[in-house]
């Protein structure tokens, strides 16, 4: 085999390998970005909450265009409701800004609605 042959070779492997590794990095932000990552208080803003005995309602929307609704999940802890919201950068199926919180469940031992985001805990209302 000449020298120019080894180059070629050696090139062609180290194309594979940066192939690969570009491969591997885009699926891992592709997961990271379908799953959504939590709003904090700063970027939501609530209107028209209530609280009864047995839900939870809020109209809610991102204070920037930039962000969509994904998705939102509740905890209860020692009286609190811990409301979680997930959010995308806008576009694809996620373009909505504005969304609807309705939790329908046992809520008579709840004093307190607070959002959880990724870094704060922000009371949204309480009895």
């Amino acid at each position: 085999m000449s020298t120019a042959g080894i180059v070629t070779a050696k090139r062609k492997k180290k194309f594979v390998r940066m192939a690969l590794i570009l491969i591997v990095l885009s699926g891992i932000v592709f997961f990271a970005y379908s799953r959504g990552s939590k709003a904090s208080a700063a970027e939501l803003s609530f209107t028209d909450m209530e609280l009864t005995d047995t839900g939870f309602t809020a109209k809610a929307e991102f204070m920037s265009s930039g962000k969509s609704f994904r998705k939102y999940g509740y905890t209860i802890e020692g009286g609190v409701l811990y409301l979680t919201v997930y959010s995308k950068l806008t576009g694809g199926r996620y373009s909505a800004g504005s969304f609807t919180i309705d939790i329908q469940d046992d809520l008579r031992d709840i004093s307190a609605v607070c959002l959880k985001g990724c870094d704060d805990t922000a009371v949204l209302c309480t009895r």
